[in-house]
């Protein structure tokens, strides 16, 4: 809980100007000094909602492309444990989440292709990064900026926009 103000104040939510001494808006219910996160509830909880579904989707699809990379790169480096903690993390994800990613993809040919390309360019990316010298930077760099833009297809092209509407459906 904030401090009462002393002071007249203007609600970020609702734009009213609060009396000094209440330390709540009694238009919309928004407390004093609230930061940005509970500001956008209050201000439109639809959006918010919305918003907080695009985040955990675009994570999905993030962590499902780069899961790979991770794994390898720890392998290589003789991290056995660590890339077995981190496979076993990974599958409880992929259990948990991955059918509900699927039911949204209705193309699914287009998903499988996205993740493939991204996780094999990905994979290649870790594997130049640890066996080749710094004269290969170049190669890398396609590898990743690649990468990139599977990710950045699989989110922001049309069929991933349809996707992420019926994920928030589901």
């Amino acid at each position: 809980m904030t401090e009462t103000p002393k002071y007249n104040w203007s609600c970020n939510a609702c734009k009213n100007t609060v009396q000094a001494g209440i330390s709540i808006c009694p238009h919309c219910g928004l407390e004093a000094g609230a930061n940005g996160e509970a500001t956008d509830k209050y201000r439109d909880p639809s959006a918010y909602l919305q918003a907080m579904v695009r985040k955990q989707f675009e994570g999905f699809i993030s962590a499902l492309i780069y899961f790979p990379i991770f794994i390898f790169a720890l392998l290589v480096n003789n991290q056995t444990e660590k890339a077995l903690l981190f496979f076993l993390v990974s599958l409880l994800f992929v259990i948990l989440k991955f059918q509900n990613i699927l039911r949204a993809f209705k193309d699914i040919s287009y998903f499988a292709m996205c993740v493939m390309h991204s996780s094999i360019l990905a994979l290649g990316y870790g594997f130049k990064l640890t066996y080749f010298s710094s004269l290969d930077a170049g190669y890398i760099f396609v590898f990743f900026i690649m990468s990139c833009l599977f990710n950045f297809y699989l989110l922001k092209g049309q069929k991933g926009k349809d996707a992420l509407v019926r994920y928030h459906l589901n």
